[in-house]
C-alpha cells in the first residue's frame, strides 16, 4: 500500500457497528470518518471530508437513506466515489436499485436486536 492513508467514510446509526468497523479499518491502516445519519454525513462532506470510499447502511434516520448519501456525496465532490451499501433489509424494493449506482451488500445482524 502507498504511504498515503486511505479515507473511509462510514455512515451508520448504530454506535456499536461504527465502533467495530472503525477498529477493523484502522487495523488495515485506513483513516475512518463517520456519521450517524445522512444529514451529518453531507455536512461533513461540505466541511471538507474527501473520502476514498463510502460504506453506508441503507436505512438511516432523518429521511435520507444510504443511496442518497452516496448520490449527494458524488455530486458535491464531482467524482464517482466508490460506495458499498450494507443492509439487513431484504425487501424486493432494494433489489431494484441500479447496479451502476452502488454495490449492495446484504448482511444479517450479528447481534440480535432487543
Amino acid at each position: 500500500m502507498d504511504s498515503q492513508q486511505r479515507v473511509v467514510f462510514f455512515v451508520d446509526d448504530e454506535p456499536s457497528i461504527v465502533e467495530s468497523a472503525t477498529m477493523i479499518l484502522e487495523l488495515a491502516s485506513m483513516r475512518v470518518c463517520s456519521a450517524c445519519d445522512g444529514q451529518s454525513a453531507i455536512a461533513q462532506i461540505e466541511a471538507g471530508i474527501n473520502p476514498d470510499v463510502i460504506i453506508s447502511d441503507f436505512r438511516l434516520p432523518g429521511g435520507m437513506d444510504g443511496v442518497e448519501v452516496v448520490r449527494r456525496t458524488r455530486e458535491l465532490l464531482r467524482r464517482e466515489v466508490p460506495a458499498l451499501i450494507t443492509t439487513g433489509d431484504t425487501r424486493q424494493k432494494l433489489l431494484t436499485l441500479p447496479s451502476s449506482l452502488i454495490a449492495l451488500f446484504f448482511v444479517s445482524r450479528l447481534i440480535p436486536t432487543r
